[in-house]
């Protein structure tokens, strides 16, 4: 009985102590932090990381942990494998909420690219580069299933993908986020299709034989000049850079009490 008051005590103790922290970090965060620069979002907050989900549509982001180079990739239309900068940007996560009017999904890049620069004193260029990458092509008899009117989506999880009502293009793209490198559809192939696959340790060979065996698609290695967004410089603002740590610090925490963190010291 004595053990089980003592072990509730620390536990009362500690919860005590992390919500001064949280208290105390909720007021540097809210004194450092810059609204948004547009009041053309319909919804936009910065919060820190709860998860690693992530979904992206035309005219918003929806995550509670998207990094930075996922989310540059995002705002300038370019895949994530060709954002160059530093090795930082693939590991600092953050929950953001970016949505604009359903009517107007074009001014969401635009909008985005600006609360990116505000916030992370940020400047790029374009500039092509060669690459090693795969090259997606068909072989003589490919085996698809013809999607009948299905929206499109892509789910890719750690050992699987699903993608409905995709292109090759689509399918192109969940590769590259998959294997780390960019993918060249060369297929030829036209309309959208529903693909499921696996992979298992060595995802090259698993993913290669995969898409072979059940698609008859094929990849191969090859090389390609290509446009990159090279991050020239960088540096979070004062708010950011909490809300990483924040977000660092209760990695491993329950996942509910992440989300309430996260919501509770979001910044708009």
């Amino acid at each position: 009985m004595l053990q089980s008051y003592v072990m509730s005590s620390g536990w009362r103790s500690a919860l005590g102590g992390a919500v001064a922290i949280l208290l105390l970090l909720c007021g540097l965060v809210l004194r450092a932090h810059k609204p948004a620069a547009s009041s053309q979002w319909k919804e936009f907050s910065i919060g820190p990381a709860s998860g690693k989900s992530v979904s992206i549509n035309p005219g918003l982001v929806r995550s509670e942990g998207i990094t930075l180079k996922v989310a540059l990739a995002v705002a300038y239309q370019i895949p994530a494998v060709r954002v160059i900068g530093p090795p930082w940007l693939a590991e600092t996560r953050y929950a953001i909420h970016a949505v604009v009017a359903p009517e107007a999904p074009d001014v969401f890049r635009p909008l985005f690219q600006q609360e990116l620069k505000k916030r992370l004193r940020l400047e790029t260029h374009l500039e092509v580069r060669p690459f090693d990458v795969f090259v997606l092509t068909a072989t003589g008899s490919p085996r698809l299933d013809r999607a009948k009117g299905e929206e499109p989506g892509a789910w890719i999880h750690e050992s699987d993908a699903e993608l409905q009502g995709a292109s090759m293009e689509r399918l192109a793209a969940a590769l590259q986020s998959i294997l780390g490198k960019p993918v060249i559809d060369e297929t030829g192939i036209t309309g959208s299709y529903n693909l499921e696959f696996g992979w298992g340790e060595d995802r090259v060979t698993s993913v290669t034989s995969e898409i072979h065996d059940e698609f008859g698609l094929q990849l191969s290695p090859g090389k390609r000049d290509l446009e990159a967004l090279i991050v020239d410089s960088i540096q979070p603002d004062r708010s950011l850079t909490l809300l990483a740590q924040i977000g660092h610090l209760t990695d491993g925490a329950p996942p509910g009490l992440r989300r309430r963190i996260s919501s509770l010291l979001a910044v708009h």
